[in-house]
């Protein structure tokens, strides 16, 4: 009996603790906390196990989860594109429209931007989004810029209405 005794003190104080269960909850303390901006060893303290075994379950288990629901969700991203431009292409071969034709170039943009093969976009300015500076008090230099973001939000809001009216949808 002493000897089992001495064992057991011996492994906890050299440093040897139980093995803890990780379960789901801890798994999800773990991920929320990482998501949060905390560190590993705070983490670790948290839920009560080493900073290393923490890392190790953000590599092993929580990652790859992340990663599959984002091959998920680009997957449905990419059907319901695929779905959109197809009956775009039906509609035109039908009617012959242009508005048509713009929402199949809309779709294939659109997937190429999923799938991460676009050049970055290049912006032109114009005298009709051209902000002037010089000469112009902050106060009139926000009020235009303001005027602007306006205009831009109402011409958003028409092609949207335009597309929900175009498809049907509430």
């Amino acid at each position: 009996m002493p000897a089992k005794d001495q064992t057991q003190h011996q492994t906890r104080k050299a440093g040897y603790q139980k093995k803890k269960v990780v379960t789901p909850e801890v798994l999800e303390t773990i991920a929320k906390g990482f998501l949060c901006g905390k560190t590993l060893r705070e983490i670790g303290r948290e839920v009560g196990i080493n900073h290393n075994t923490v890392d190790y379950h953000l590599e092993k288990t929580i990652r790859p989860v992340w990663r599959e629901h984002i091959r998920d969700d680009l997957k449905e991203d990419l059907a319901k594109v695929a779905l959109i431009e197809r009956e775009a292409w039906k509609r035109y071969r039908v009617s012959q429209n242009l508005k048509d034709l713009d929402l199949v170039t809309w779709a294939i943009e659109h997937r190429a931007k999923i799938a991460g093969h676009y050049a970055p976009a290049k912006l032109e300015v114009g005298r009709k989004s051209e902000v002037r500076v010089a000469g112009k008090t902050p106060a009139e230099f926000n009020e235009e810029t303001l005027r602007m973001i306006v205009q831009r939000t109402k011409e958003r809001r028409a092609y949207e209405d335009a597309r929900k009216e175009y498809f049907g949808r509430n």
